[in-house]
């Protein structure tokens, strides 16, 4: 690739990720990267750098090392320790991390260390949060890849509906602002930006049925069926958009979202009746008088598109709708 198209190429890019961070109002000034090592979070570090102070974001780098280990495993969690430390000195951010935990082996599941690394990143986010005096947010490098991903594994797993609504661009601790991307797209990326990256020798690994479905069964597809991919994620999205805006869809799935555009046409009254009858419909049922005046009061926000956190769910709401999901 030549000087110029790597550079139309990394524009397009860090453009797109500042349209969605705006279309997302993702206000929060005081943002802790989730940077691994790899190249997706690498990736998504340098874009967030590149646009720091047209956002007035106050970055800081988290990492977690996931336990120590022996072996070719063990020597790339303590490199992308390091290497994760270099990059924070190189952009003269702040970084937390952990130290080489020993209750962590090789036996550890996915989920085993997902719960970890969430626990940290969390903890860190509370008590930066703490220290500045304002709301802090994790930001994380998931793609539309991870996305496709976990769909298909809930599948698996026997998920019902809310599992398909998978990860979102936002909730109150957590953004997710590659979503707009593909995995190729962001080591496109990467490679014309010039980011070095560590590749986790992991991810190698064909027993864990996410790096089967990822290194294995999705490439099939994209070989037996060119734009399979493409067409199963759009699939996703086609459903979960028909279940949340029709009052069925043919599978026995009976309408379970708020109209936030209807709200406004009633009266006070009307309003708290409608609120209680969604909340009743979504399977509340520890809600009080306060809860029906909590989210009626979000609602006022002229926020296009946000999200929250209430009695065991996670609301989406956009300017259309309000739809509920399990933490």
């Amino acid at each position: 690739m030549d000087r110029r198209s790597a550079l139309v190429l990394s524009r397009g890019f860090e453009h797109r990720l500042l349209k969605i961070w705006r279309r997302y109002q993702f206000q929060s000034e005081a943002v802790l990267v989730a940077v691994s090592g790899g190249v997706d979070s690498v990736a998504l570090l340098v874009a967030l750098e590149q646009w720091s102070r047209l956002l007035k974001l106050k970055l800081k780098i988290a990492h977690v090392h996931h336990g120590n280990l022996r072996g070719k495993q063990g020597q790339f969690r303590d490199s992308a320790q390091a290497s994760v430390g270099n990059l924070a000195s190189h952009f003269g951010l702040d970084f937390v991390t952990n130290q080489r935990e020993k209750n962590l082996g090789a036996r550890a599941s996915e989920s085993e260390l997902r719960d970890f690394r969430w626990s940290l990143l969390n903890r860190w986010r509370l008590a930066w949060q703490e220290e500045l005096g304002q709301p802090v947010v994790v930001a994380t490098a998931h793609t539309q890849d991870d996305l496709l991903e976990t769909r298909l594994l809930r599948l698996i797993r026997g998920t019902g509906i809310e599992g398909l609504m998978g990860m979102s661009f936002r909730d109150p601790r957590c953004v997710r602002p590659l979503l707009f991307s593909s995995k190729r797209e962001v080591v496109a990326y990467a490679k014309a930006k010039g980011i070095s990256w560590i590749e986790d020798p992991s991810n190698q690994n064909l027993e864990p049925t996410r790096n089967w479905l990822r290194r294995e069964w999705l490439p099939q597809l994209e070989k037996k069926c060119p734009g399979g991919e493409r067409n199963l994620a759009q699939s996703f999205e086609r459903i979960l958009k028909a279940i949340e805006t029709g009052p069925e869809v043919g599978l026995g799935v009976p309408r379970k979202h708020l109209d936030r555009a209807g709200l406004r046409t009633k009266d006070n009254v009307q309003q708290r009746q409608a609120v209680a009858s969604y909340f009743r419909a979504i399977g509340l049922k520890n809600y009080s008088e306060a809860h029906v005046e909590e989210l009626l009061k979000r609602l006022k926000s002229n926020r296009r598109e946000f999200s929250f956190e209430m009695l065991g769910r996670m609301f989406m709401v956009t300017l259309k709708t309000i739809v509920a999901s399990p933490i």
